[in-house]
């Protein structure tokens, strides 16, 4: 029996147009050294009988169904499942690069985390590159690497699985956005190295989530301000610059309220100044000199807002 080398977990909900391309791309993987983990998060659609046939044709494929409880929910049913030495994600509207992996199958693999390129597709792919160092720089290099918009997701990676188990690292299932972003901080917190492969792993679906995300940001605010309390409990005794990247996050909240109307996102913009995240912000990262020549043209973009004008106003009088 040969021991696997990699698991591929791909939570389903509803993807009954999206599923069987998905599937095609992982199946060219020329490798027996990989389980696919498909996880049916409840899903009402044919979704789970197509999963099922694909489980009948390739033994590589295990399907389990469970009560729906979000994507967090279904990633972390099939972490506790897996049984490879590493582990990806794989969203079920989403594709793989099939040249990239099964290269990669073939190497000897050694480090904690691997982490690559990918493309975005909207009808057209667009090469989307990282632009990390090839390895660690420092102690801390992962957490800043994170923070920043572009390298926070968990789709282009490969993790350690003994570090995921050993450590506990799971998703956080009470918030719906960020939640990529709680996952590799705190992975990031345990893994000893990692290495950036500058060939794409992934082909992001855009099509399938733009319009969700603007209809549902506003809801997101209370998601982001847990991830930077979280953020500052968990990195507070760490020798990490975390004002600087925390600002460079917290602006990109601030842009997508920036295009909201005025009623609906007042009363978040009320209890974000009550926030710890709020004083903190206010008090050591905007009226310091440190501030970067890019974080003051997204703050003055958000400052012609009336509302965020009023609220910028008081970071900086």
């Amino acid at each position: 029996m040969n021991i696997m080398k990699l698991s591929i977990i791909v939570p389903v909900y509803n993807r009954e147009n999206y599923i069987e391309s998905c599937l095609k791309t992982l199946l060219q993987i020329q490798s027996d050294e990989i389980e696919i983990i498909i996880v049916d998060d409840g899903s009402i659609d044919n979704s789970l009988d197509l999963c099922r046939g694909y489980e009948k044709i390739d033994k590589r494929i295990n399907v389990y169904h469970k009560e729906n409880g979000g994507v967090s929910s279904a990633r972390n049913y099939g972490i506790n499942h897996a049984s490879g030495e590493y582990l990806m994600f794989v969203d079920s509207d989403d594709m793989i690069c099939v040249e990239t992996i099964s290269d990669f199958m073939k190497k000897k693999w050694d480090k904690d985390i691997y982490l690559f390129d990918y493309y975005t597709d909207n009808g057209e792919l667009s090469y989307c590159k990282r632009d990390l160092p090839k390895e660690q720089e420092n102690e801390n290099f992962l957490l800043h690497a994170f923070l920043m918009l572009k390298n926070n997701m968990i789709w282009n990676n490969i993790y350690k699985t003994s570090v995921v188990k050993t450590n506990n690292i799971l998703y956080k299932e009470s918030i719906k956005m960020g939640e990529d972003l709680l996952f590799n901080l705190e992975y990031a917190n345990y893994a000893s190295n990692y290495e950036y492969i500058t060939q794409p792993l992934y082909k992001y679906n855009v099509e399938t989530v733009g319009s969700a995300l603007k209809l549902t940001r506003l809801s997101y605010i209370h998601d982001y301000t847990q991830i930077y309390d979280y953020l500052l409990t968990y990195y507070s005794e760490k020798k990490f610059e975390k004002y600087k990247d925390v600002v460079y996050f917290m602006n990109g909240i601030f842009m997508n309220l920036a295009g909201a109307d005025y009623d609906l996102k007042h009363p978040f913009i009320e209890e974000f100044e009550k926030s710890q995240l709020y004083t903190d912000i206010s008090k050591e990262s905007l009226r310091s000199k440190k501030l970067k020549l890019k974080q003051w043209f997204i703050v003055r973009h958000i400052y012609r807002n009336r509302l965020m004008k009023e609220f910028v106003k008081k970071l900086f009088i």
